[in-house]
């Protein structure tokens, strides 16, 4: 027996109110099998339609959305660096980085984690991928008619919502994820 996983647009509404997450409202519609695969947008056409119908059925917001997305097209790499200025950041993690330099058009972001260690050193998390990968969420999405304002790693996202939640704070725990083959 071969269970096919179920791949879902989920938009939550919501936001961090009073020292607490506030979900408003959630959404959710499975999308056609292949039409993204381990992230990557296979069916174009499908995913825009999906969108739009989700768009109009739900009088979803059309500014400044935010993407949340994953992937194997994206690296992610927790790292140290020495504190530096922001713009010298980039050049430290290509450093880290040098067994991708042959890709073409990679691009390069970070977030601060911790942004001063006891070592006095950052911690950050890195990311790379490619302008091509970036840049198909972006088409997608301007032609569904949805502004996009940021997007964002999964595991970003995960850590920006473990620094609200109090009952998390000071603690260490694992979080894994399960996604078809790959666990992050």
């Amino acid at each position: 027996m071969c269970i096919l996983p179920i791949i879902k647009i989920q938009v939550l509404l919501g936001g961090y109110v009073k020292n607490r997450v506030q979900v408003e409202s959630f959404y959710e519609q499975e999308l056609e099998e292949g039409t993204i695969l381990n992230g990557m947008i296979m069916n174009s056409y499908s995913l825009q339609s999906s969108l739009s119908e989700m768009r109009k059925a739900h009088n979803l917001p059309t500014k400044s959305v935010f993407l949340t997305v994953n992937g194997s097209s994206i690296t992610v790499k927790p790292i140290k660096v020495p504190q530096a200025v922001p713009k010298n950041v980039s050049g430290l993690i290509r450093t880290e980085f040098r067994e991708m330099e042959n890709i073409q058009n990679l691009l390069i972001d970070y977030s601060v984690i911790n942004s001063k260690n006891a070592d006095g050193s950052s911690s950050i998390l890195a990311a790379l991928s490619t302008r091509e990968f970036i840049m198909n969420y972006v088409d997608l999405f301007r032609e569904a008619k949805i502004e996009l304002g940021i997007i964002d790693l999964l595991q970003n996202c995960l850590i920006k919502l473990m620094r609200h939640l109090k009952s998390m704070q000071n603690k260490t725990y694992a979080i894994f994820m399960l996604d078809q083959s790959t666990m992050t």
